[in-house]
């Protein structure tokens, strides 16, 4: 949550630097989430939309979410998102000038979220970045 001490260093580091990071974590509502941190603290950026299997049973969908960073326009995915093709033009609807998405994935699932990335990029003409654990 925002309010979680262990995110201090990210605060710090982001402070320091004068950047932005966007951290997977379990946000209020409950949501599988993103919190944007800043040198002034965690805020609630994003909630996943696309659940999936026994997340349904602890969390609650959120809705697609853009949010600026320095005049980019970045539009939010957690994982399975990226696989909704809906979760995406919902999103470019919004207004976006790139999709960043956080995955988790097993090391035979790889090309899956190369090919989700390609599929946003060709269809909604905007940049894609994935961060892949």
């Amino acid at each position: 949550s925002p309010d979680d001490v262990r995110l201090a260093p990210i605060v710090a580091a982001c402070a320091e630097t004068g950047t932005l990071a966007l951290v997977g974590a379990p946000v209020p509502g409950p949501h599988i989430g993103i919190l944007a941190v800043a040198g002034d603290g965690p805020r609630v950026a994003y909630g996943k939309v696309c659940l999936h299997g026994s997340e349904a049973a602890h969390f609650t969908p959120g809705e697609p979410a853009v949010i600026d960073v320095d005049g980019w326009a970045l539009g939010l995915a957690v994982c399975r998102d990226t696989g909704c093709p809906e979760h995406a033009a919902t999103t470019a609807a919004l207004g976006m000038d790139g999709y960043v998405a956080g995955v988790v994935h097993a090391d035979h699932e790889a090309e899956v979220h190369g090919e989700r990335a390609r599929r946003v990029a060709a269809d909604h003409g905007v940049w894609v970045a994935t961060a892949a654990f």
